[in-house]
């Protein structure tokens, strides 16, 4: 092959580069969806929507049981970030004191006290928040409550595992 063709080969393959760089560029800049603030609550509103359906269809629950558990799912979110929040601080304090401390990994016993305890409230929080939605429903919707919650649980446990769970065989209910 000349000079000739080489440079030509090489000019064509810089150019093809080039508006290939171009075109995904342009792809990127106007393909880049935007931010829109407005758009957070139509998602949490969706959500809240989501969720009475959910309410309704599984458990029979009518519109004020509903923004019940709306109100009360909202109250345990809250509390339980909080607690989230603190448990991280600590854990971080724990770690930190580890990787400065000149002994062999050995933490504070302060310190891990006050993660188990706030990470019994959190399990505390939890237990009060099922408590309450129960009292929301009837006798009927507490049956079913019961076994969405085994079947929610026994999912997430296979999932977990990897396998999946046998179909149709939930744990007894106890009435």
């Amino acid at each position: 092959m000349d000079t000739f063709k080489q440079k030509r080969n090489l000019i064509v393959t810089i150019v093809i580069l080039v508006v290939i760089n171009l075109i995904t560029l342009l792809l990127l800049w106007f393909g880049k969806p935007k931010y829109n603030i407005s758009a957070e609550p139509e998602a949490k509103v969706g959500k809240k929507v989501h969720i009475q359906k959910l309410l309704k269809e599984e458990l029979g629950f009518s519109d004020a049981q509903a923004e019940q558990y709306i109100t009360l799912r909202n109250e345990h979110h809250k509390n339980t970030m909080q607690l989230t929040k603190e448990i991280k601080r600590i854990k971080r304090e724990m770690f930190e004191q580890v990787l400065t401390s000149d002994d062999t990994g050995i933490i504070s016993d302060s310190l891990l006290n006050l993660s188990l305890g706030k990470q019994k409230q959190l399990e505390n929080l939890t237990f009060q928040h099922f408590r309450k939605l129960k009292k929301i429903c009837n006798p009927d919707q507490r049956k079913k409550l019961m076994r969405l919650m085994h079947k929610l649980l026994s999912t997430r446990q296979h999932e977990r595992m990897g396998d999946m769970p046998p179909k149709g065989k939930l744990p007894p209910i106890r009435n």
